[in-house]
This record gives C-alpha cells, sequence and structure tokens, in this order.
C-alpha cells in the first residue's frame, strides 16, 4: 500500500470533493491534521502514480475510512491491508464498505441514514431557551440555558453519556481514561449542552468541521429529561451558529426514525447510507 503525505492534498481534495457529505470524516480530518501525521495516515494502491485515485485510505487513530469512486475496486487489497493494521473500527459509504464484510465476520455491521442540512427551517417548533454567549453572559442565568462547552465541561457531559446505551466507546473505559478522552473531544470539536438547574441535560456537538461543512455528532439528553424538546432547541442553537460561521452544510446519521421525522422537520434531507464495522471488543 502506497503511503500519501500533503504533496498529495490537492488530488486528495480533488478526488473527495465528488461526494462531499459521504466525505466529509475524511477532508475534515485531512484539513485539521494534515495527509500525514501522528493522528492521521493515508494510502492508497501501490500501483497508483497520478491522477485519480484507485480507492482512497484514512487512518485517525485506528479508525479507518475507505473510499472509491469505482464501486468494483479491488476490495481483497483493500481487505488484506486493514487486515494487517490495528483497526478500531472501519466506516465509509455503504456501497463501499459492505463489499468488506465478507472479510471481517466478527465485526458488528451498523448502518445508518446520511442526512445534510442546507439552512434551518424557520417554521420549526424551537423551544425558547435562552443562549448564553460572551454578550450575554451578564444577562442569562445559568439556572435554564443553552452554552457552548468547554474542557471544563468534561465530567459532565461524560456523566450524561455513560448512561446512554449508544455511547459504549465510554464502557469499556474508566472513569479516569473516559473524561480524559472527553476532554480532548471538547478541545478538538464545537459542543453546545442545555443546562437545567445547573444539570447538563442535552448535548450536540459538531466534528471534522471544515471552512464548508462539518458533521453533527453526540446527540443525546439524559433519559429522565428527553420528550421536552431539548435535544431539538440544542441542535437549532449548533445548527445556526455553525451555519453563521460560514459553512455551506451540515451533515449527521441516525438510525431512530423518530429522531429522523425530527431531523427531517429541523431541515435535514436523507442522502444514503452510511456502514460501520464495528471492532468486535465494542
Amino acid at each position: 500500500m502506497k503511503k500519501l503525505d500533503n504533496t498529495h492534498l490537492q488530488q486528495a481534495m480533488a478526488y473527495l470533493s465528488g461526494e462531499p457529505e459521504f466525505n466529509l470524516f475524511f477532508t475534515g480530518d485531512i484539513e485539521n491534521c494534515g495527509m500525514a501525521s501522528d493522528i492521521v495516515r493515508t494510502y492508497t494502491a501501490d500501483s497508483w502514480t497520478d491522477g485519480d485515485f484507485p480507492y482512497f485510505i484514512l487512518d485517525y487513530l485506528g479508525n479507518f475510512l475507505v473510499y472509491s469512486k469505482d464501486a468494483d475496486y479491488d476490495v481483497k487489497s483493500v481487505a488484506e491491508f486493514l487486515s494487517s493494521q490495528t483497526m478500531e473500527n472501519l466506516s465509509g459509504k455503504q456501497e463501499i464498505v459492505e463489499k468488506l464484510c465478507p472479510y471481517f465476520p466478527d465485526r458488528t455491521v451498523q448502518r445508518t441514514y446520511m442526512s445534510r442540512l442546507n439552512q434551518v427551517n424557520p417554521d420549526f417548533p424551537f423551544p425558547d431557551i435562552p443562549v448564553k454567549t460572551e454578550q450575554t453572559k451578564n444577562t442569562v442565568s445559568d439556572t435554564f440555558c443553552i452554552r457552548k462547552l468547554t474542557e471544563a465541561d468534561a465530567e459532565s457531559v461524560y456523566s450524561l453519556y455513560i448512561l446512554i446505551d449508544e455511547f459504549h466507546m465510554y464502557h469499556g473505559l474508566s472513569r479516569e481514561e473516559a473524561i480524559k478522552k472527553q476532554r480532548r473531544n471538547l478541545k478538538n470539536d464545537i459542543y453546545f449542552g442545555l443546562f437545567e438547574r445547573g444539570v447538563l441535560v442535552s448535548i450536540a456537538a459538531i466534528s471534522a468541521a471544515t471552512k464548508t461543512s462539518a458533521m453533527i455528532v453526540g446527540v443525546a439528553t439524559r433519559p429522565e429529561y428527553r420528550k421536552k424538546g431539548y435535544a431539538s432547541a440544542v441542535m437549532g442553537t449548533l445548527c445556526r451558529e455553525s451555519l453563521a460561521e460560514g459553512r455551506q452544510f451540515l451533515c449527521l446519521f441516525y438510525d431512530n426514525p423518530a429522531a429522523g421525522k425530527i431531523y427531517n422537520r429541523i431541515g435535514f434531507k436523507e442522502l444514503g447510507i452510511w456502514t460501520m464495522l464495528r471492532s468486535p471488543s465494542e
């Protein structure tokens, strides 16, 4: 497998630009970390010399992404390479990743809907919850508000996520390890949270942020605070703030039909299926 570097950056971005939504994690990681670093490594076929890549592989700390414009790419070579790596999870567009499933029978396949938002629906009935910013910090109470989170909120975020089965990535870690991981996430990504009486009860974040796009991740609400519109309120704030910064679109994944209906009402439109092969240890 040929390891790529920053001299291939322009070619990589051009190759990935045809399906910007499905390749958002690729472009976000490359824009933020480069083509070759301690965090990100990128690869293509040994035989490649110039022009379009036959396929493109990105490794972000053991989490692999695979993409190809050609659905009939060399699946066997990619699978052999991935089998030689320390791979936590593998993900990408359904048509590309699912061809790799037979080579990893011990992994759990998770399929989710990929959706895109160009603008927030102005008619969506978002709950009227005050947003605390630098401009409003002296007028908005901490008792009931939405605000941007910082590294200092890592323990509160962990305490919320550990209650929810979908956030299994925290369940195998010690409390100290999980909070350290969350502190790093809060440093690298953008999180907004809703507080009620000082308790963080709902949260949403963007990851893989670029100048033009970002992926919404980590949407969650404490079980006892659900069905109050809190997740919608946080999502609305996060989306409006992100688009106001000049981004052209936002994306998210979901597999819950009820949540999907709400996302559609907010303004998200389904594009296709995103597939992940999860680590056997998860």
